[in-house]
């Protein structure tokens, strides 16, 4: 309990204010994402105002190239096409003359071998019938002839044509060496700088919505915050009430016990920081646990939360370990009574080295540790008293309260420590 941020979260989880805690929580990281964002913007808007001269001759450079994915492949291939035009055209001349042009050509000795085909026909029956296929080759050659013509048609190229070639070439290879990238990165480069233009030109209304967001997420943060607030001085109240009840149960009739909210700087957890303070004698103010000096007073401040806690949850299980520190005589006494009350609702388990409050445990058992020097080990043994062994039960009591030597009056006293156990339990 001494660390600070313990006593807020034990108050929302004895309020049960851990979802509503997560609601606001949400809304928190909501909120401080949408700040990062606005943030960001506005650390790219102030960039962009000294370089934006810069930008804009980017884009109009980019721009006035009118850049096409293709064109590049597209202009590579004519080059390489120019670089041969010379063979190209003496070799589609002379595919020309031979298949139609010369006084031999292949179209006119189709023609010829129609002519003699029609006529064995007329002569003999039995003859070739090859008319058919040799007009189909005359077709086709018709076709090549004409895709040949029109192929030496687009090689017809003038000098001037071949420059813009080389220049726009040039030009493209200068922007990739400029910008160090290909085609597609200039294009990218060209969209992306649009929109750092387009930004500057709309900066006023851009800032204006993320503003205006950002003011809805804090309204809708801060309604939640509050909310969790008033709950939380709502929940701290009873969790003092209620712990300041079980402290006058535990001799500490003076005892003052506050929950303090104290409203601070929002962060994931809320705006509150929440300060358990405490008091055991009139006239003192109460102070920060953390500043309790008494090990006895501290022990029972807790003892008295964690009943709280068993109250509000109707734990299981609970485990005290040496909740009693530095107490005895009739404040463990009052410990081990409250310790039996939490026992009524849930199982407990409690450590103790003093009899006034094992004598109200249902069950008993003993803890020997045992050091054996020679294998380097201690072994821990649990024994168990039961129900039936009331004597025994008498002789550990005594056996704690005065050591190893039990005297007379020593289990004189363990006797009247169970029987006042005992009459507890019945009432």
């Amino acid at each position: 309990m001494r660390n600070p941020r313990e006593p807020l979260r034990l108050l929302d989880a004895f309020g049960a204010l851990l979802p509503l805690k997560e609601e606001y929580a949400n809304l928190f990281r909501d909120y401080q994402k949408h700040e990062f964002i606005l943030e960001q913007w506005q650390e790219k808007i102030s960039e962009a105002a000294r370089q934006m001269d810069y930008y804009t001759h980017q884009l109009k450079e980019l721009s006035d190239a009118r850049l096409d994915p293709q064109e590049e492949d597209q202009l590579i291939a004519q080059r390489q096409q120019y670089q041969q035009i010379g063979k190209l055209r003496e070799l589609s001349r002379e595919a020309e003359e031979l298949s139609y042009s010369n006084s031999s050509s292949i179209i006119d000795n189709c023609y010829r071998l129609l002519e003699i085909s029609a006529e064995l026909s007329r002569r003999d029956a039995e003859a070739p019938q090859t008319e058919e296929v040799l007009t189909g080759i005359v077709d086709s050659l018709q076709d090549i002839y004409k895709e040949n013509r029109n192929y030496m048609s687009r090689l017809d190229i003038d000098e001037q044509t071949i420059e813009e070639t080389e220049e726009r070439l040039a030009t493209l290879e200068h922007l990739k060496r400029k910008f160090a990238t290909d085609i597609n990165g200039l294009i990218e480069l060209k969209q992306e700088l649009e929109k750092r233009v387009e930004g500057w030109e709309n900066r006023d209304a851009e800032k204006e919505r993320l503003d205006r967001e950002l003011t809805k997420k804090r309204e809708a943060m801060l309604d939640v915050a509050k909310k969790l607030s008033q709950a939380r001085q709502e929940q701290g109240d009873i969790l003092a009430r209620t712990v300041t009840r079980h402290l006058h149960d535990l001799n500490l009739g003076k005892a003052r016990f506050l929950v303090e909210r104290e409203a601070v700087a929002g962060s994931i957890t809320g705006q509150d920081r929440i300060t358990f303070r405490f008091s055991a004698n009139p006239g003192e103010e109460p102070a920060p646990i953390g500043d309790i000096a008494s090990g006895g007073e501290l022990s029972r401040l807790l003892l008295a939360l964690k009943t709280t806690v068993a109250d509000r949850f109707q734990l299981p299980t609970m485990i005290f370990d040496e909740v009693d520190t530095g107490l005895g005589g009739g404040t463990a006494a009052a410990v081990g009574r409250k310790i039996a009350d939490i026992a009524e609702n849930c199982q407990v388990l409690t450590v103790t080295h003093l009899p006034q409050v094992a004598a109200f445990a249902d069950q008993h058992y003993i803890i020997d540790k045992m050091s054996c020097p020679e294998k380097e080990q201690t072994t821990i043994r649990l024994t168990k008293i039961t129900s039936q062994q009331e004597p025994e039960r008498i002789r550990e009591l005594a056996r704690m309260g005065s050591g190893e030597e039990i005297t007379k009056e020593a289990e004189e006293h363990a006797k009247a420590l169970r029987k006042e156990a005992k009459k507890e339990t019945i009432q």
